[in-house]
């Protein structure tokens, strides 16, 4: 999942825990992070061909992605409370 899709995600309480289910299946892994760091290694021209592209990789090789995946499952479990009492 890209930044900018994590980023700017709308929460919808009605379906709470489908969209924590969803958002911790979006969450990289070691490998995942590696090659996103090597992509911006290995093509610096994407700074300038290809902005959004070398931001998301940026973000997503030092696991700022993943702490915005952590940051929208906390607000879900905050402001979306259950009515069950």
């Amino acid at each position: 999942m890209a930044y900018n899709d994590v980023n700017y995600y709308q929460m919808d309480c009605a379906k709470k825990n489908e969209q924590i289910a969803m958002l911790n299946s979006m969450r990289s892994n070691r490998d995942d992070r590696a090659m996103a760091k090597l992509r911006n290694l290995f093509q610096p021209w994407l700074q300038i061909t290809d902005p959004t592209e070398y931001t998301n990789n940026y973000y997503q090789g030092t696991g700022r992605t993943d702490a915005y995946i952590d940051y929208k499952i906390q607000d879900l479990l905050t402001f979306c409370l259950d009515k069950k009492r």
